[in-house]
């Protein structure tokens, strides 16, 4: 991710200082939401961790069950935050675009952006809303903001198994289906396509 002192670099000298310093602002609390994803992965490790313990009796300080729900708790808080990050990004890219007067618009999304650029940058979104990474992505926080959170299979009785979404309770098919693939796999691919948008559109303002 560019330090803002390297997006300040690429952005218009006659850029409305206004506009500048809001999009700044925007361009930072994806530098946070980044955090929260990167601190959610890893408290779901650790409390993966102490739940392994506590079921094989090793610890006594919990039982099982809490950090069962410690663990889960954290993959599906990761989910939304990337998910959040990510669909931020319209509403980043709207303030020096100028498509909506309102930025907080609650009809700006990627469709909204798609229309108002061309050649690389629209490339670039189409592969970013079309891949399975995004789809599965906006799929699993829909159903466990909106409808109920989506079974795990700790996989305690499965050798050299990882917790794991039960299929039978996603409506469409996943790549993957354990927890921690499915952080990483989501994460690596649509943070970094989401980057490389707001350098490409940036750059052709």
């Amino acid at each position: 991710m560019l330090t803002q002192h390297e997006l300040i670099g690429k952005l218009p000298p006659g850029l409305d200082e206004k506009i500048k310093e809001r999009f700044i602002v925007a361009y930072r609390s994806i530098g946070y939401q980044d955090q929260y994803c990167r601190y959610h992965y890893e408290k779901f490790k650790e409390e993966l961790v102490f739940f392994n313990k506590a079921y094989s009796g090793d610890t006594q300080e919990f039982n099982a069950q809490y950090y069962r729900i410690a663990f889960e708790a954290n993959a599906f808080a990761f989910f939304r935050t990337l998910h959040s990050l990510i669909d931020s990004v319209p509403y980043l890219l709207n303030i020096i675009l100028g498509i909506k007067v309102d930025v907080e618009n609650d009809k700006l999304n990627w469709n909204t952006i798609k229309g108002h650029v061309d050649g690389r940058n629209k490339i670039l979104i189409n592969e970013l809303i079309s891949s399975g990474s995004y789809r599965e992505l906006r799929h699993l926080v829909n159903i466990s903001k909106h409808r109920r959170i989506p079974r795990v299979d700790s996989g305690i009785f499965q050798d050299n198994e990882r917790p794991r979404l039960w299929k039978a309770d996603l409506d469409i098919e996943f790549r993957f289906y354990e927890l921690e693939i499915l952080m990483e796999e989501f994460y690596n691919e649509l943070f970094l396509r989401v980057i490389n948008i707001i350098i490409s559109t940036v750059a052709d303002i």
